[in-house]
């Protein structure tokens, strides 16, 4: 039983390691910026005050006044005419722009062509969806631009793959602390039992991981597979015991947990 409890024990913690990493990766790809609606100028007119301001007309030019919030710039680069679907290394505008829970900011750039599902494919496959979930801003904020994503077809099973993990928007809202995201991304019907690939944790053994109860009694409230198991035959309610957390041991036996 102790060999059995110290694999379990140093499985859990490359588990929350390669979780930590994926969210601090994630998390420094998320470049703040605010985007202005309204364009007045003519395409010719702004490319010429961005040459006056000694900036290149072009995408990685424009993706970066985005990280630098330079919201002047930004504009010009609108009104010029850019493509708000461009790809470089710095991810796309969309990604960039979820990740500061600014409704309007996403809204205008959604208005203006840019696709709910872009991808930073330089980084793991990043969406905007990923990008409102684990971005900064209020959490009012956050779900709304969920919300607003989701309600335009955001892929809900869409996947992001880091360290080593692989993770779907349910999986790492499910390790966060909105509740509200959570409920949000089950009213699309995602898969729930999805599994990384890896490790085999599913969305309820990361909020169980994370000791989220809210999160954990939601899953199971829309048929998350409580005796579900992982690499080693870990289930949701042997990584409860492994944390001794008495609340969730309650909620997962309660819910038919073996």
């Amino acid at each position: 039983m102790g060999e059995a409890s110290g694999l379990l024990d140093g499985e859990i913690k490359k588990w929350r390691m390669k979780i930590m990493m994926m969210r601090l990766f994630m998390v420094g790809l998320l470049s703040m910026a605010v985007l202005l609606a309204g364009c007045s100028k003519s395409p010719e007119d702004a490319k010429k005050e961005l040459a006056d301001k000694k900036i290149q007309y072009n995408e990685q030019s424009f993706v970066k006044a985005v990280e630098d919030q330079k919201k002047d710039v930004v504009e010009l680069f609108i009104e010029a005419g850019m493509n708000p679907n461009v790809t470089t290394a710095n991810g796309t505008p969309l990604v960039t722009a979820a990740a500061t829970g600014n409704l309007e900011m996403v809204k205008f750039l959604v208005e203006k062509g840019a696709d709910v599902n872009s991808k930073s494919k330089d980084k793991g496959d990043l969406t905007p969806l990923f990008a409102a979930i684990l971005g900064g801003g209020k959490d009012k904020d956050k779900q709304e631009t969920v919300k607003f994503l989701l309600d335009k077809g955001a892929d809900v099973n869409a996947r992001f793959v880091s360290k080593g993990f692989e993770a779907t928007p349910l999986m790492m809202a499910a390790a966060e602390k909105d509740t509200e995201i959570v409920r949000l991304l089950l009213a699309k019907k995602p898969d729930i039992q999805a599994i990384d690939a890896g490790t085999g944790l599913t969305a309820l053994m990361m909020a169980v991981l994370n000791n989220n109860l809210e999160n954990t009694k939601e899953l199971l409230a829309q048929g998350a597979d409580v005796n579900k198991k992982a690499k080693n035959n870990v289930t949701a309610l042997s990584l409860a015991k492994q944390e001794k957390n008495k609340d969730m041991i309650t909620i997962l036996t309660s819910a038919g947990a073996k």
